[in-house]
């Protein structure tokens, strides 16, 4: 199986990624994080449901996903990436 590809976007440029790439959002914050402030056309799966809900995405779809600090990009990596 071919891994995917992915990119570090910095914030200021995450509106032109998501055109440049037709790109969906996905914010895998907490709740509690959430509701202080949304990308707009995000959608909230936290980070523990992610690799259940990875199916429901088109594996060709480019995807952002949105975390507070980034400290969540280890496990993402693994899950994405393996």
């Amino acid at each position: 199986m071919e891994q995917p590809e992915y990119a570090l976007v910095p914030a200021p440029e995450w509106e032109n990624w998501c055109a440049d790439n037709d790109a969906v959002i996905i914010d895998v914050r907490e709740p509690f994080e959430w509701v202080q402030g949304v990308l707009p056309g995000s959608e909230l799966i936290r980070l523990d449901d992610l690799p259940g809900r990875l199916d429901d995405y088109d594996p060709d779809q480019a995807i952002l996903l949105v975390c507070r600090t980034g400290n969540r990009r280890g496990f993402i990596d693994r899950v994405l990436v393996g």
